[in-house]
C-alpha cells in the first residue's frame, strides 16, 4: 500500500557547484509504503531501488522542505501512534542508504499519539525561513517546530470554546488577505461557528 509520492531536489550545503556527498545528484520521486520507500530517478524511471523496513511505518501524512537549518531539502511525514509518535524528517542521507531510512524525529511530551496528523511548513516565526508545522488533534493543539533540535515547540491552541474533537486535522498554508504574508490555515471540521456546528 503506497501511500503518496513527493518530489526532493539535490541539496547543496556549502553553496559549491556540486551536491554534497549524501545528498540527492537529480530530482527523484519518493514514494513511501508501509514497509518500504521507493525511490524513481525522474530521467530514468526504470533505474528504481528500494529500501525495506522491518517494521510497518504508518505514515497519516508528508511534505517537502527545504530547510535553511541543513540547506538542503527534506521530506517530512506525519508519523501518529505508535511508540514514537511526531514527524520524521528525512534527509538525502537518510534515503540513499541500504536500510529502512530512519532520519530525525520531532516530537512534544505533551502531545499524545496523534502528533503528525497534518503536517506543513510555514514561516512562523516571520525570520524567513519555514518552520515545520505539525498538528495533535487528540490533545487540541499544533506545534510549530523552528529547529530540528528544538525540544521546546511553539504551540497553536484553539482560538475559542468552540474548538471541535479534530482541530488540526488539517493544515495549509496560503495568502488569503491580499498582503505579503502567508497564513496557517488550521482545519476543524467538527467545531462550531456562528452557533451551526460542525462547520469548521
Amino acid at each position: 500500500l503506497f501511500h503518496a509520492g513527493m518530489m526532493l531536489k539535490a541539496g547543496d550545503a556549502d553553496a559549491s557547484p556540486v551536491p554534497d556527498a549524501g545528498s540527492l545528484t537529480e530530482p527523484m520521486l519518493v514514494i513511501l509504503g508501509k514497509r518500504a520507500v521507493v525511490l524513481v530517478p525522474v530521467k530514468d524511471s526504470s533505474a528504481v531501488s528500494t529500501r525495506q523496513c522491518q517494521t510497518a511505518i504508518d505514515i497519516s501524512a508528508m511534505a517537502v522542505a527545504h530547510l535553511s537549518e541543513l540547506g538542503e531539502d527534506v521530506i517530512l511525514l506525519g508519523i501518529p501512534g505508535g511508540s514514537n509518535p511526531g514527524v520524521r524528517v528525512l534527509r538525502a542521507k537518510d534515503i540513499q542508504g541500504g536500510e529502512c531510512p530512519v532520519g530525525v524525529t520531532l516530537s512534544s511530551a505533551d502531545a499524545g499519539a496523534t502528533l503528525g496528523t497534518a503536517v506543513t511548513v510555514y514561516d512562523h516565526d516571520g525570520d524567513g525561513a519555514p518552520d515545520i508545522v505539525a498538528s495533535a488533534p487528540g490533545v487540541k493543539k499544533v506545534y510549530v517546530f523552528h529547529k530540528l533540535s528544538g525540544t521546546n515547540p511553539s504551540v497553536v491552541m484553539p482560538p475559542d470554546s468552540g474548538a471541535g474533537e479534530d482541530f488540526g486535522s488539517t493544515l495549509a498554508v496560503g495568502n488569503f488577505d491580499d498582503d505579503t504574508a502567508q497564513e496557517l490555515i488550521i482545519g476543524d471540521p467538527t467545531a462550531t461557528v456562528g452557533g451551526k456546528v460542525k462547520a469548521g
